[in-house]
């Protein structure tokens, strides 16, 4: 039998497999549709390769990470960067096909369960973020994904910041003013500084990190938690550059709370991949610990 996690970001649809010892069965990519029966279609066809990897090939649970916005209880998807699929139906569709418990979650939500059970953070109080095409952040206490109102999911990318006099103010898609995924995002990278991230030079990638210490200093001192750790291309690509200044931002401002340590992911660019397969882990009730040498040898062979 074999658990599935499926990751679906803006450019790439990722698929893996596991057994219910842990042992990884499989891994394949594809570029994300925008139509979205085709991304039905293909994701069916990349479920059922998957657990073709598996003895019996049967699935016992399937997990999904996927931007928001997303309704994890009635597993529907309505990501930002996808128009076509407002409101589509992708979990009741697998759970249909396939017949298994499917559990649907942000993909910051994901990464954080990933960084928490897969990667063993060994801390109570985590708060996960995504830097990539967006930025969007996780909070677990305990174990558990913290929810908001009508299980709303919170979103760290969308509070104002404070910019210096010469940087000029920017509209987010969501229609707030200054939102710190408008500011340092790779797409807000792209529109402030004409070039991607990657072509940052030094001075810019501190600037970004200033912006970005400033984002997380107000999470701190209104979530308090123990550690922060931050992942996707953007934050990966950045690496310490972008942290000292993100760092430094913290330990400056933040004093009424205790200052919580900041770090990259310790599942680089896969975090949420992982977590799609913590997630299916935790749906087939199998404790998702399971996956952590399955993660930790694939992450050494990088």
């Amino acid at each position: 039998m074999a658990i599935i996690g499926i990751d679906i970001g803006g450019s790439k649809i990722l698929t893996a497999s596991c057994n219910r010892r842990g042992a990884f069965l499989f891994r394949a990519r594809i570029n994300t549709p925008q139509d979205p029966a085709d991304a039905l279609n293909q994701m069916t066809e990349m479920v059922r390769a998957a657990a073709s990897r598996a003895a019996d090939e049967t699935i016992d649970a399937i997990g999904i990470s996927c931007g928001g916005p997303l309704d994890p209880r009635e597993q529907t998807v309505s990501p930002l960067h996808l128009p076509q699929w407002r409101g589509l139906e992708l979990g009741r569709a697998l759970r249909r096909e396939f017949g298994c418990p499917v559990r649907l979650e942000n993909d910051a939500d994901a990464g954080a369960f990933a960084e928490y059970y897969v990667a063993d953070a060994g801390i109570s109080r985590l708060l996960y973020a995504t830097l990539s095409t967006g930025l969007g952040g996780g909070f677990l206490v305990d174990g558990q994904i913290y929810r908001g109102c009508d299980e709303a999911h919170p979103e760290i990318g969308h509070q104002s910041v404070q910019l210096d006099p010469d940087v000029k103010s920017v509209v987010c898609s969501c229609g707030a003013v200054n939102c710190l995924e408008a500011l340092i995002s790779g797409l807000a990278i792209e529109r402030r500084y004409g070039k991607k991230a990657a072509e940052l030079h030094r001075d810019e990638w501190m600037e970004v990190g200033v912006l970005l210490g400033r984002g997380l200093r107000n999470a701190a001192v209104m979530l308090a938690p123990g550690e922060i750790a931050i992942s996707g291309g953007v934050a990966v690509g950045g690496g310490e550059l972008l942290l000292s200044a993100a760092r430094a931002e913290l330990e400056r401002n933040v004093h009424i709370v205790p200052c919580p340590q900041l770090r990259l992911s310790r599942l680089d660019y896969d975090a949420a991949l992982w977590g799609a397969l913590a997630l299916g882990f935790d749906a087939a009730n199998i404790m998702p610990q399971i996956l952590q040498a399955a993660a930790a040898e694939r992450m050494s062979g990088r």
